[in-house]
């Protein structure tokens, strides 16, 4: 039985229950951009990130400081902010070049907002303290550092 609505004008009309009806979101395929940037002829950024449009970024994937090492690049530190860190900014630093593997930074980077956001402050802090970076990597690597001629610039 239908269930009706009666209008000042006398016709009715039926009333619809759209609770039983759940609105389902569509998902947009998204698209991966990496994108470089050059420091100096051996350090650069690499930054990657998912957009779902031309300007609406929804997940950055990694953010990260290489320095080139004879012919090979080694990243020093990256930032990212997947589905795995409950999309929170997180840094990740090389322990030395002499010893594979990573650290994650011990608190996760508080920056508020949306992944742009997040996006564009992590290639700040690498383009505003990469110098410091790569010290403070150097000189944790003092085996490699001695075996090979590494320049800071």
């Amino acid at each position: 039985m239908k269930r009706t609505h009666r209008k000042k004008g006398g016709k009715s009309q039926p009333k619809y229950d759209f609770t039983k009806y759940k609105l389902q979101k569509k998902k947009l395929p998204s698209k991966e951009i990496t994108t470089e940037i050059s420091l100096s002829e051996n350090n650069r950024i690499i930054y990657a990130f998912k957009r779902i449009r031309k300007s609406h970024i929804i997940e950055v994937t990694t953010v990260s400081l290489d320095i080139k090492i004879g012919t090979k690049w080694k990243t020093v530190l990256y930032y990212d902010c997947i589905q795995s860190h409950q999309k929170k900014l997180h840094r990740h630093r090389r322990i030395s070049l002499d010893i594979p593997g990573e650290i994650p930074f011990e608190k996760e980077i508080n920056i508020k907002g949306a992944p742009k956001k997040k996006l564009t402050w992590a290639i700040r802090d690498i383009k505003k303290n990469w110098i410091d970076y790569k010290k403070k990597l150097l000189e944790r690597s003092k085996k490699t550092k001695k075996k090979l001629d590494i320049e800071l610039f």
